[in-house]
């Protein structure tokens, strides 16, 4: 099967309500710049290669490989 490189807002919170991790995540988004803020708020997709993604699995350190399962696990909501 071919990864999943892009989910909903609604499936990506989802997957880390599920996973334990929506706090921390908004944690992380509160702590940075505006723009990052308004991404998290109003994108209409969040995407896999998006520049934001990799900077907030890094500040909960997440591997790739763990931010893969996340899209996967968002994709069946």
């Amino acid at each position: 099967a071919a990864p999943v490189t892009s989910v909903t807002p609604r499936q990506a919170r989802l997957a880390l309500l599920n996973a334990g991790l929506l706090e921390q995540v908004q944690s992380a988004v509160n702590a940075s710049e505006d723009a990052t803020k308004i991404s998290w708020e109003f994108a209409t997709a969040i995407n896999r290669d998006d520049p934001l993604i990799s900077a907030i699995g890094s500040a909960l350190n997440l591997s790739p490989e763990q931010i893969d399962a996340l899209f996967e696990s968002a994709a069946t909501f």
